[in-house]
């Protein structure tokens, strides 16, 4: 879907405007979790589109440290890894 999509162009995208879209995702999975912390169905829908291998693969790392430290504290509340 569309912002997963949009974040596997991450290395031509501005550095900001991919913390800026992090930062909207963990907002989008944080409210996941408000909802029904035993079964966040907004990671569910982000693992079905490729999104936590995105994280996982590209932007844990991304040239940029904001974004690498982004990726990591998504994967690491919301994916159950340690990096």
């Amino acid at each position: 879907p569309g912002l997963v999509g949009a974040l596997e162009n991450a290395e031509e995208l501005n550095n900001r405007v991919v913390v800026v879209a992090l930062e909207g995702l963990n907002n989008f999975l944080t409210a996941g979790d408000l909802r029904d912390p035993s079964n966040n169905e907004f990671v569910q829908v982000l693992k079905d589109c490729g999104g936590e291998r995105l994280l996982r693969e590209d932007l844990m790392h991304h040239v940029n440290d904001d974004v690498r430290e982004k990726a990591r504290e998504l994967v690491q509340r919301f994916f159950d890894y340690q990096a």
